[in-house]
């Protein structure tokens, strides 16, 4: 630190003032578009404003670079060349998030272009403050400060990879290229997931081991295997369908799990649960039924409860009628003859 402090002067009053104000203005535009889903002519203003929302974040991500570039140079800030990475590779995160965000059932990535940039903003503004500086000129603030950009920003990464992955698969358009990068997707899940699987401890409750128990995981058989021999199984899916978890009951039918009456009722609890609030209500707009929701995922484990002799009429008349508030489609119809099969078991 400089034996006589500097203060922000007019250019990093100017800085921070752009800064704040195309955040500002960044958060209205996003508030508009995150999350939302539209058609027809609106499909054309969508796009307008996620134009209008990463020239923001462009913007707004240029001038948090001159305030750290300010302090950095005025020996204001410790670990000047550290904080430049980080400052590279939040900015990074933040071109991922937007890019998550184009998936409307993401919003979670919202809070990295939300959150890092007046965090920066406000750290600038505290080493240029005579009262705030020797807080925030040591090492564990600084620490703390950054810190909290390294896990906004790490929490991105996986997701933007693997949408990534989704993105090449669906460009992939013949069947033999397809199948090929299918085997490769699956040789290199296997290679990565292997060596974790191994590490896993039998103490482990079975929502550790979720991220191998999924089909593309390349581990898939051996990650059942192995959660068929945890003891805390039968326990784990009970509190799992009391939480609502909806991933307890498809695996129901792979676990070797007991049929006992605390099991019974969870699942059955969980169902009409689960009915209940995926139902259209009254004052609802009216909305097509699409396949790939809980009925179509849930249909597997009612099927095992019914066979081990568990009682779920009640629960299966509870998802047919909340299937029949959707407008009829073809399988809006597959799943009520899926329900309806179940119940004349």
């Amino acid at each position: 630190m400089p034996a006589n402090p500097q203060t922000l002067g007019v250019a990093g009053g100017l800085l921070l003032f752009l800064t704040l104000s195309c955040w500002a203005l960044l958060l209205l535009c996003l508030s508009s578009v995150v999350g939302k889903e539209v058609h027809g002519d609106a499909v054309v203003g969508q796009a307008m404003a996620w134009l209008v929302a990463m020239s923001l974040a462009a913007l707004t991500w240029l001038w948090v670079g001159g305030l750290l570039l300010k302090a950095g140079t005025q020996g204001m800030m410790p670990f000047a060349g550290i904080a430049l990475a980080l400052y590279l590779a939040s900015g990074a995160a933040i071109a991922a998030a937007l890019f998550l965000l184009q998936d409307t059932n993401r919003v979670w990535p919202v809070a990295v272009p939300t959150l890092i940039p007046p965090l920066l903003a406000v750290y600038v503004f505290a080493l240029y403050r005579s009262s705030l500086r020797p807080k925030f000129v040591g090492s564990a603030a600084s620490a703390v400060v950054w810190g909290t950009v390294v896990i906004l920003s790490a929490c991105v990464c996986p997701a933007a990879i693997a949408r990534l992955y989704r993105n090449r698969a669906a460009s992939i358009t013949t069947p033999e290229a397809r199948k090929v990068w299918a085997e490769q997707e699956r040789e290199r899940k296997r290679a990565e997931n292997h060596p974790k699987l191994q590490a896993m401890t039998p103490d482990k409750p079975i929502w550790d081991w979720f991220a191998f128990l999924d089909e593309d995981s390349g581990v898939q058989p051996e990650a059942l295997e192995a959660v068929r021999h945890l003891e805390r199984r039968q326990s784990d899916i009970e509190d799992m369908l009391g939480w609502g978890v909806a991933r307890a009951m498809m695996l129901l039918p792979d676990l070797d799990l007991k049929a006992t009456p605390e099991l019974c009722k969870a699942a059955r609890n969980y169902l009409i649960k689960s009915a209940k609030e995926s139902r259209v209500r009254p004052k609802q707009d009216p909305r097509e039924y699409q396949a790939g929701g809980d009925v179509e995922n849930s249909l597997a484990g009612i099927r095992w409860l019914i066979a081990n002799g568990c009682d779920c009429d009640d629960a299966v008349a509870a998802m047919q009628a909340s299937v029949e508030t959707f407008i009829d489609t073809p399988d809006r119809r597959a799943a009520l003859a899926a329900l309806a099969a179940l119940r004349r078991k």
